[in-house]
């Protein structure tokens, strides 16, 4: 990650799903289910705020200003 702060976001925002998944074809089992508008899909974390997104926005393009 670019910014040593972040290395604790990922993963924190997202969503889950559960089904059946195949050895043979996992992504089209997945593909189906997320296309599929009886699949409750279930969110978890929250979004970044905008501050935060904009202070971490200005520290990577000083990054690479600098370099």
């Amino acid at each position: 990650l670019p910014l040593a702060s972040e290395s604790c976001r990922p993963g924190s925002f997202g969503f889950t799903i559960q089904g059946s998944l195949s050895n043979e074809e996992p992504g089209k089992d997945i593909k189906e289910m997320l296309l599929n508008p009886l699949t409750p899909i279930q969110g978890y974390g929250s979004l970044e705020n905008p501050w935060r997104f904009i202070r971490n926005q200005l520290a990577i393009r000083s990054r690479k200003n600098s370099n």
